[in-house]
């Protein structure tokens, strides 16, 4: 078993907010590209920004699947009643300031 070893910033809470500190990590390389050669996949690894700005050139030249999203909403109007009530007091307000509660000169 071959362990790549190196380190990787992890994320500490202190009491001034989240900070990242560098850890020391373990990586078998060699299990990570047996299993992308199982699934069909590529295994890659980063050692600095221009490696992983390679690699992100190589991802985007990898074929590209269109993905077709199709999504219903079920939507109903509920203002109606709403409406009928608000236009019945409206009407309701007419007929009674004309009448029962009229404005005497």
């Amino acid at each position: 078993m071959v362990l790549v070893r190196g380190e990787a910033p992890y994320p500490v809470q202190t009491p001034f907010g989240t900070r990242y500190q560098m850890v020391p990590v373990e990586i078998d390389e060699v299990i990570l590209k047996k299993i992308a050669d199982i699934t069909g996949g590529a295994y890659f690894r980063a050692t600095n920004n221009r490696t992983l700005q390679d690699i992100y050139d190589r991802i985007d030249k990898m074929e590209k699947t269109k993905i077709e999203i199709t999504s219903f909403k079920n939507a109903q109007e509920l203002f109606a009643p709403w409406l009928l009530i608000g236009f019945g007091l409206i009407l309701f307000e007419l007929f009674t300031s004309k009448t029962i509660l009229r404005k005497l000169p």
